[in-house]
């Protein structure tokens, strides 16, 4: 909660990540498996991940950077 979020993960499994700050939210895993991530506002995402569902707010700029 608050104008951005920041995240970064390590070789985990995770659950209900949610962003929900409407500045730009920085995402950065390695090697992780999430079940549900969602984005309210701008996501900046990198790394290596897996996603169950991966939701990005309509009419935001997202960036993705994967490995």
């Amino acid at each position: 909660t608050g104008a951005s979020g920041y995240f970064q993960s390590d070789s985990r499994t995770y659950y209900n990540v949610n962003f929900t700050g409407t500045g730009t939210n920085s995402f950065n895993s390695g090697n992780s498996t999430f079940h549900d991530v969602y984005f309210a506002g701008n996501a900046s995402i990198s790394g290596s991940a897996s996603y169950n569902n991966l939701t990005l707010a309509t009419s935001k700029t997202t960036s993705l950077s994967v490995r």
